[in-house]
């Protein structure tokens, strides 16, 4: 058998967390941070408290959600040649996201990101044909932060031609979006041309304006991401188990909120858990996390849909023999093991600090 069929978790593991998941989603059930997500899930009869933006989650719509999600997921691009097809069949990369630093190209001094360095990641990130999602890698810190995300949109459509991934933040920003996108496809019939990434909080909440945000854009079909990052020891309980259940009640609190928005919206099942070093504090690092990563990736595939998985990250801040190392273990892992998507590239420093000569070398 080899490692791209054989699961980190044994059968009965992965239905033991299952069981728990729906035990948990309906007894103990999860914050929204939002009316409006608990208005849809009153509407399918789950029980919710609005004071305490709270709803419980029922096995039976949980089995529901999981039906209506599609197995295979399509992210279209501006450009319909370079679409991308989310079947199983082979890895596809995606560069890293949201970094708040960049690598002067000519000085190699390091600086806060700003609009310009996005542009240039943008334009390496289209002229690299390894690279098949574009995700807005580097924040423009040069923008006002309330108009940040739209130019982030803007300027990724005009710079590359695949497909574009990165947050929304709020509903206000989706009627933008749609704006942008029929603009830069110069249709009256709105494509997903990108998507997004819903970010949990930790432990057993979502985030209010995001969560609106995606249920606008769910409504629309745009493909998305549910991206929890608990960390273990930190924001979940210290044992990998613990750490992944609580991951995979917050993934399937997202994927039955967006099945009920619109039934057949695409979902992505994002491995974002990892761990706290105790003894510097930092996020991540240890081979603890590797196994927690393909042990979700093991649910993903229970549940038959796509998943995301880390392959090319460094805790390195330059291009030395810890890059290499890091990035090279990883990403082959990632490839072993059958990933729909392999992130990361491009960033160095835990996923902070943007380098084209990085980027091009993943």
């Amino acid at each position: 058998m080899s490692l791209a069929t054989r699961p980190v978790l044994a059968r009965h593991d992965i239905e033991r967390i299952h069981d728990h998941s729906l035990d948990l989603l309906e007894r103990v059930g999860i914050d929204f941070k939002t009316p409006l997500a608990l208005e849809v899930l009153e509407q399918a009869g789950c029980p919710v408290d609005y004071d305490r933006t709270w709803a419980s989650l029922p096995c039976e719509l949980v089995d529901w959600a999981l039906s209506k999600a599609p197995r295979v997921v399509r992210l279209c691009a501006r450009n319909p040649a370079r679409d991308v097809v989310l079947d199983g069949r082979r890895p596809h990369h995606t560069c890293d996201s949201q970094g708040t630093e960049a690598i002067d190209l000519e000085t190699g001094q390091r600086h806060d990101s700003t609009l310009e360095d996005l542009r240039l990641g943008l334009l390496f990130a289209d002229a690299l044909d390894q690279i098949e999602i574009v995700n807005v890698m580097v924040a423009a810190n040069d923008v006002p932060g309330h108009l940040r995300t739209i130019q982030h949109f803007a300027l990724a459509f005009t710079q590359t031609s695949k497909h574009v991934r990165t947050g929304v933040l709020s509903a206000q920003q989706v009627p933008f979006l749609i704006d942008l996108v029929h603009a830069i496809t110069d249709s009256d019939e709105f494509r997903p041309i990108f998507s997004v990434v819903d970010c949990t909080v930790s432990p057993l909440m979502h985030d209010g304006p995001m969560t609106e945000a995606c249920i606008d854009l769910a409504k629309l079909g745009v493909p998305i991401m549910v991206y929890p990052m608990p960390l273990a020891g930190g924001t979940s309980p210290v044992t990998p188990g613990g750490t992944l259940l609580l991951h995979n009640v917050e993934f399937m609190s997202g994927l039955v909120l967006f099945q009920l928005v619109n039934p057949g919206t695409p979902i992505i099942y994002g491995t974002g858990a990892s761990q706290l070093d105790m003894q510097t504090g930092r996020y991540g690092g240890s081979a603890d996390g590797l196994a927690m990563t393909l042990a979700l990736g093991d649910l993903a595939r229970y549940y038959h849909l796509p998943v995301n998985i880390g392959g090319l990250a460094t805790t390195s801040i330059k291009l030395d023999a810890l890059y290499g190392h890091e990035a090279t273990s990883h990403c082959l892992l990632a490839h072993l093991y059958g990933a729909d998507e392999v992130y990361s590239i491009g960033l160095l420093g835990n996923a902070q600090i943007l380098s084209l000569d990085k980027m091009v070398l993943d």
